[in-house]
């Protein structure tokens, strides 16, 4: 699920930097990024990572706002603006 998150977010930024939406574009990579790194992250730290391992369900908690925040703001953008 994380995976297919990540390669939306990625190519949902280059569709809108294709049609000059440069905030979305932006947005979206940033999205894409943080998705990514949060689950290398959080894999690492709940296979008991000494670092990672305290916080690995924040930083769990964290990506999935950030995954799932961006679709939701992608969402309601595409609703509004039909």
């Amino acid at each position: 699920m994380f995976g297919a998150l990540t390669g939306a977010c990625f190519a949902y930024a280059g569709d809108f930097a294709g049609r000059g939406r440069d905030g979305w574009a932006a947005y979206s990579a940033a999205s894409g990024v943080l998705v990514a790194s949060g689950v290398v992250l959080v894999g690492r730290g709940f296979a008991g990572s000494a670092r990672l391992a305290p916080i690995a369900g924040l930083i769990q908690r964290l990506t999935i706002v950030a995954g799932w925040g961006w679709l939701a703001r992608l969402a309601a953008s595409e609703l509004l603006e039909g």
